[in-house]
């Protein structure tokens, strides 16, 4: 058996976001990508699973219209596939009404993460996706930590260990900004992965491949799915779907397919995000001029001062207030009695 294993990171799946041009054309350029490498890997004579490293749906969908047009598309889309299989993510759990998700697997062969307070059951008939705790090919082992759960010690019984996570484990660098993420160079369940593929973490800035201390290699896949306009980034519009490929049981060796999402000219509305900043900058201005302080001799020199920093509209909100606001504000400011 020649088997290919597909490494999906974060697709955040939505059709449409906030001053986006088409967050749809963004996503099916993703599946256009899957697409492209699975016929690649059935021509060299390989059977293709994928693996989906969590956040598969960015979350529920609020239309029954457009709810029912994802799980039909990703339905039959995932067909393509032999196998399907999934890391369940912060998204999964966090966004679990009318998520599409929950409708694309019949159970889940996870003891630590059926434990979850927050998990959501099952909804599906069919095992579209399939959610567990190891998958086994030969001397090659893949175990999937889902969000929230305990790691998962690699099994030393095996040549080659393979971690798949949604999980806060990232580099000294992001470990020191956010107290509560694991260090990966520094985890003691870490040591004997020889593979890491890590989901989770956005981040452009430590997408890629690293040597770790403890000798594994880890692969940062950032997110494929951008929800952040913040994320579309032209300095960081490279990606990769690794694809682990496994002969008769041996590793035979872990591809990567890298290519470049669309620009940011393709996907924002730039227009619109500047006019959004502009406005959001004057909103922080109006409010640290009302909550600074603000003196003066009289109630007619503290509406002056206000119409003076903050335009007509500072001025007209600040008597559009009841009286007794108004007397408030004044004696506040002024820290005089009127």
């Amino acid at each position: 058996m020649k088997n290919a294993y597909l490494i999906l990171s974060d697709l955040h799946f939505a059709w449409k976001k906030e001053v986006r041009l088409d967050y749809t054309r963004e996503i099916m350029y993703i599946f256009e990508q899957l697409d492209r490498i699975a016929s690649c890997n059935e021509s060299e004579g390989y059977t293709n699973i994928l693996i989906i490293l969590g956040d598969f749906f960015d979350r529920g969908f609020s239309d029954s219209n457009d709810a029912m047009t994802a799980l039909t598309f990703t339905r039959t889309f995932l067909n393509r596939f032999k196998n399907v299989y999934a890391v369940v993510g912060n998204h999964e759990l966090t966004y679990y009404k009318n998520n599409p998700f929950w409708f694309l697997i019949s159970e889940i062969q996870d003891e630590e993460l059926c434990k979850q307070n927050s998990l959501k059951q099952p909804k599906g008939l069919e095992a579209n996706i399939k959610v567990v705790d190891r998958l086994i090919d030969g001397n090659v082992v893949f175990s999937f930590n889902h969000f929230g759960s305990r790691l998962k010690l690699p099994l030393l019984d095996k040549p080659i260990n393979i971690g798949l996570f949604h999980q806060n484990i990232a580099s000294k660098e992001i470990v020191g900004i956010y107290g509560k993420y694991l260090d990966i160079d520094n985890c003691s369940e870490l040591v004997g992965y020889d593979y890491l593929f890590l989901g989770h973490i956005h981040s452009n800035e430590y997408y890629g491949k690293y040597q770790l201390d403890s000798g594994g290699i880890a692969y940062y896949l950032a997110s494929l799915g951008r929800p952040n306009v913040l994320e579309v980034d032209d300095r960081y519009l490279e990606r990769n779907i690794p694809v682990i490929k496994i002969n008769s049981g041996e590793l035979f060796c872990i591809e990567d397919n890298k290519f470049n999402l669309l620009s940011r000219s393709e996907s924002v509305f730039e227009d619109i995000v500047q006019l959004n900043k502009k406005t959001r900058e004057e909103v922080k201005k109006r409010q640290n001029i009302f909550s600074s302080e603000i003196y003066g001799t009289s109630l007619y020199n503290l509406a002056e001062t206000n119409a003076k920093l903050a335009g007509v509209d500072g001025f007209l909100n600040f008597f559009q207030k009841s009286p007794d606001d108004i007397l408030n504000e004044y004696n506040l400011f002024l820290n005089e009695d009127i």
